[in-house]
């Protein structure tokens, strides 16, 4: 899968075990995986982060600080 700005991504869904946890444990450390975070919102704004969550746009994980 190619993402929108050409980087490739991909996404794991389905059951897990422990050795699936810890290759991605290892692929962390290593860098080889990271969290794309595409919006910060402030708990205040949370009917927004809802909204754009849903909107199609986003890119990455939307994230909402809890002061």
């Amino acid at each position: 899968y190619r993402a929108l700005d050409r980087r490739r991504s991909s996404f794991v869904a389905g059951r897990s075990d422990v050795s699936d946890l810890d290759h991605l444990a290892s692929m962390i450390a290593a860098s080889e995986l990271r969290s794309v975070i595409d919006r910060r919102f402030h708990l205040d704004d949370i009917v927004e982060a809802h909204r754009y969550a849903e909107s199609g746009d986003k890119k990455g994980h939307v994230v909402v600080v809890i002061p």
